[in-house]
């Protein structure tokens, strides 16, 4: 979405990972912009063109069940009773209690007085239940976290809601808030998955339906619903740009496993292997097979009745992974995001194979020329068999991760590959989009397997661990 340039500023190029090991051998990379912190590689580093360790003060011991997770310059770290955040701040995005910017992991340390206050009340109510962080999502400049003591709490910028806290009496909204704080509505609701775009939020809970707040003006709360409800009118004064704190009632009954959200448009992925979305459609990317300013809720028509395993949405670009185990896309065409080469101009109105990612000897070599790579092991940029495991879509660059353990060490990378996003080593100066999947075999060749990735913007994470 965003395209910067940074031609004087520090560029990094490495071709052997840091050897500081956590205990368990497990490390978390980062490659891309940097330019307020959200690498979390020190200060003097703006821009990282291949992956590199991001390295945890005191006694941190990562795992493979640690949560990453990015708004446009922010990132975290979540583990059970513990978060780590670095990057961006200015709206308090950290959430650690002022508007500094961190270029290194800090632990997050008012998270630690929510977690033993509400202890606390578990042994007052004589509970046993162990208590752990369940849910964290970031927007772009805001972040959302809940407890499996049915609180959530959010921080950061809230000047169109998004965080879901109100306006005081007065009218007055705060508009940057930076320590955890309770949203009320959600008091004592289980939440089970929260998504949220660039200036809204989208939160599920298991018994109580779905709640949105934020931003509206292109649907992304679904306003096209909400618009002429007696109740809507009523707690938003006739404001049909921002939305307060509502439960979608038009979503009641369906049980949700994912939510995902990019811009402005949202999908939303049934236990059932169905998938819905609304919110802004102007280049295809909810999928209904029309382009409009505003989509609906509405139900995707998926390919072959196949079931929908993954999802993970883009600036105005969507994707999931079905369950023949394929990549399908759609949504704008722009920068190389759909990833089907150069001559795919068009935006895709319905979910696509994204055939390129298939085994196809005749497409190894014809993207060759997009691609100034040392590594000649990246000219067999298609994987051989058994399908994708993990999609994730920053704003106009993407990563996958393939099911086969062969190829547990490799990712592979399409679309705007600026500021080295996509890990491959190549100057900010070319500017280079990647308009099919090519593979990055960085892990593999230094003895590490992928466990997860994360992108942003203009900046990838990997959680990886040794081979054993």
């Amino acid at each position: 979405m965003f395209k910067f340039s940074f031609n004087n500023l520090t560029k990094h190029s490495i071709q052997n990972p840091s050897t500081t090991l956590n205990n368990n051998g497990i490390k978390l990379f980062s490659f891309g912009s940097g330019w307020s912190g959200q690498l979390g590689l020190g200060n003097n580093i703006f821009e990282q063109l291949t992956p590199k360790q991001i390295e945890f003060n005191g006694n941190v011991t990562l795992s493979e069940n640690d949560k990453i997770k990015t708004g446009s310059y922010h990132a975290l770290l979540v583990k059970e009773n513990s978060i780590h955040v670095w990057g961006q701040n200015n709206f308090g995005q950290l959430g650690i209690g002022n508007f500094i910017d961190h270029f290194k992991p800090i632990e997050n340390k008012l998270i630690l007085p929510i977690l033993n206050r509400e202890q606390q009340q578990q042994q007052q109510q004589q509970k046993q239940q162990k208590h752990i962080i369940e849910n964290v999502e970031c927007g772009s400049f805001h972040t959302i976290i809940s407890t499996n003591e049915n609180k959530t709490y959010s921080f950061g910028w809230n000047s169109r809601i998004q965080c879901g806290h109100i306006p005081s009496k007065d009218g007055i909204i705060t508009e940057k808030i930076n320590q955890p704080k309770e949203i009320e509505i959600l008091r004592d609701k289980k939440v089970n998955s929260i998504s949220c775009g660039f200036d809204f939020s989208i939160i599920s809970t298991v018994d109580d339906g779905v709640y949105i707040f934020g931003m509206n003006d292109r649907g992304q709360c679904n306003g096209e619903e909400l618009a002429n409800s007696p109740i809507f009118k009523e707690i938003n004064n006739n404001n049909n740009n921002i939305i307060n704190p509502i439960e979608n009632k038009v979503l009641n009954g369906i049980k949700i496993k994912k939510l995902s959200s990019g811009w402005g448009h949202t999908l939303l992925l049934t236990t059932d292997g169905e998938l819905l979305s609304w919110g802004s459609n102007q280049h295809g990317q909810c999928g209904t097979g029309i382009k409009t300013k505003i989509s609906p809720i509405t139900k995707i028509k998926i390919p072959n009745n196949l079931k929908v395993l993954d999802i993970s949405c883009g600036s105005c670009v969507s994707s999931a992974i079905l369950s023949d185990n394929n990549v399908y896309i759609w949504g704008s065409s722009g920068d190389g995001k759909l990833g089907l080469g150069p001559n795919q101009k068009d935006d895709l109105l319905n979910p696509t194979l994204l055939k390129t990612l298939i085994n196809n000897e005749n497409n190894n070599n014809s993207n060759n020329s997009n691609h100034n790579n040392n590594n000649n092991n990246n000219n067999n940029n298609i994987y051989n068999n058994g399908g994708m495991r993990n999609i994730s879509f920053g704003s106009d660059h993407c990563v996958s991760l393939p099911i086969n353990k062969e190829e547990s060490g490799i990712f592979y990378g399409w679309g705007f590959g600026q500021h080295g996003c996509l890990g491959f080593g190549d100057s900010i100066d070319q500017l280079k989009v990647y308009s099919i999947p090519e593979k990055n075999d960085f892990f593999k060749n230094n003895n590490l397997e992928i466990l997860k990735m994360k992108s942003s913007i203009d900046t990838t994470f990997s959680l990886v661990s040794s081979i054993k």
